[in-house]
Parts: C-alpha cells; sequence; structure tokens
C-alpha cells in the first residue's frame, strides 16, 4: 500500500504528478501537513504564484523563499545557496517543480534535484509536477522521476473512487508499480487496492449504452439511420432487364 512508503523517511524524494483534471494538490497538502508535524527544518521552495496555499500553519516552516520575484540566474544561486547552507536534518518542499523548471530551466533543475538527493541532511525532499504544463518537455518528467524514489501519479476519477498509480524504487533496480484508490479522511491518507468490477453485475446496474462502452459511435441515431435509407449503395442499384 502506498502509506507504507510514505512514513519513516523510506521514500527520500516523493514526486506527486497531477493535472489540470486531476489535480494532487490535496496530497501534496496532505504530506506536508505530516512533515509539519515532525520536528525537522522545514525549508519551503515557492516557485508557483499561489504563495503559501499548500501551506497549513505558515509558522511551522523553518525557511519559506519566494522565488517568484527573482530573475533566473538569482533564482539558481539563491537554489545553490540554499543546499551550501543546510547543516541539520531538514525536509525540502518545492512547490512545484514544473514552475521551478520554468525559472531555471531543465539543466539547472536538474542539477539542483541530483545536488539535493545526495544530500544527507536533506531526510524527505517533496514537490508537485504539473504535467500538463510540460505537454512539449516530457523529458524532464522523465529525468526528474529517475530520481525519485517514490513517483506518485493522480489518474483518471473511476465513478466515485479517486485513483492514483505509484512507482517505488527499491534500489538496485527493484521497482514496486501498483494502482490504488484513495481518499483523505478527517485529515488521514487512506488508500486501498482497486475493486475488482464484475462486468456482468456493472452492465445489470448501470444499463449503459454501447457507444459509453466504445472510443466511437456504434449505434445510429434516428438523423443517421434516415441518411443510411436514402443512400444508393452499389449493390442495390436498379438493373432493366428487357425481353425481345
Amino acid at each position: 500500500m502506498l502509506t507504507t512508503y510514505l512514513h519513516g523517511f523510506i521514500s527520500k524524494f516523493i514526486i506527486i504528478e497531477d493535472d489540470l483534471e486531476e489535480p494532487g494538490d490535496k496530497l501534496f497538502k496532505n504530506l506536508i501537513t505530516s512533515a509539519l508535524s515532525t520536528k525537522l527544518n522545514i525549508i519551503y521552495l515557492q516557485f508557483s504564484f499561489n504563495l503559501v496555499k499548500n501551506i497549513p500553519d505558515k509558522t511551522k516552516v523553518t525557511k519559506l523563499y519566494d522565488f517568484t520575484k527573482l530573475s533566473s540566474p538569482e533564482a539558481s544561486k539563491t537554489c545553490q545557496d540554499i543546499l551550501n547552507d543546510v547543516n541539520t536534518d531538514s525536509i525540502l518542499i518545492i512547490d512545484s517543480l514544473s514552475h521551478m523548471y520554468y525559472k531555471l530551466k531543465a539543466k539547472e533543475t536538474y542539477k539542483i534535484l541530483i545536488k539535493a538527493t545526495k544530500l544527507p541532511e536533506f531526510k524527505q525532499i517533496l514537490t508537485l509536477l504539473h504535467s500538463d504544463l510540460l505537454q512539449e518537455n516530457d523529458e524532464i518528467i522523465h529525468h526528474c522521476s529517475s530520481l525519485s524514489s517514490l513517483h506518485i501519479k493522480i489518474e483518471r476519477q473511476f465513478g466515485e473512487a479517486r485513483r492514483l498509480s505509484y512507482l517505488f524504487r527499491k534500489g538496485r533496480g527493484k521497482a514496486i508499480r501498483e494502482i490504488e484508490e484513495w481518499c483523505i479522511t478527517d485529515g488521514k491518507l487512506i488508500t486501498r487496492p482497486v475493486a475488482k468490477v464484475d462486468l456482468k453485475t456493472y452492465l445489470q446496474e448501470n444499463n449503459p449504452s454501447i457507444n459509453s462502452l466504445s472510443t466511437f459511435n456504434i449505434e445510429l441515431n434516428e438523423k443517421d439511420k434516415q441518411n443510411r435509407s436514402q443512400m444508393d449503395l452499389p449493390f442495390y442499384l436498379s438493373i432493366l432487364i428487357v425481353y425481345l
């Protein structure tokens, strides 16, 4: 289960990948709340313009850095200085990785992430990655994912149940891939295996149309039927036979 890999700093670098249709801000905020409950220093790098939207208690953040008004060179230097100054056990939060990419560009972002993951002072790194902002730059998603120990992706909702998939890297090339249903109840993240759907029962209870089960229209509406009846097909051509 996902919750197994979220506790006890088993996963050092956690990425939550989402998009506009399936946002992951609730999960991100839940993980930040858990981070704030620890006794570690919290270093928050704010690259998105919704400043501190995901911080439930700003007073518990040890250092908050706002990069939204900095130029790219200034932001890059500030990130390097932050990493160089870390000397106590801390949790690094990046909000968000997509905005960081646009501010620092791919090479600098990747270099900073590599350095951060190698610092023993960082017990955990949390970040949110908006994939729809990087549609033309899928490489950054691939490269950042390769650095992560836990990559969570918010999947399309199926019925009332929300779903996520995740890849947990155990080391030495071993990895665990799972897809689960999830919800947050009373501030607690709850995940469970995806329930198997009995197709026969689903069809009986929901009585879906054929078109809803296909990626293209199978059934014809009345207009389509009328148009079809008026169409002359090759094998319907009239043949006049004259007997002499």
